[in-house]
């Protein structure tokens, strides 16, 4: 993440970089924000992907 914020306040004084690289950064920001909201359904327990290990399913 420190990183990703150096590359922003660069890209912020380099409009020319910044267009270069708003797809990339939306793409990024787009998966942290997936991965956190994967990370929160575990935690309730009603992710598919992650299943919790606290919860039993029957059928």
């Amino acid at each position: 993440m420190r990183r990703l914020r150096a590359l922003r306040q660069q890209l912020n004084r380099d409009p020319e970089k910044d267009q270069e690289y708003l797809v990339t950064t939306l793409t990024v920001d787009r998966q942290k924000k997936w991965m956190e909201h994967q990370v929160r359904q575990k935690e309730l327990g009603t992710c598919p992907i992650m299943p919790s290990t606290n919860t039993i399913k029957v059928r």
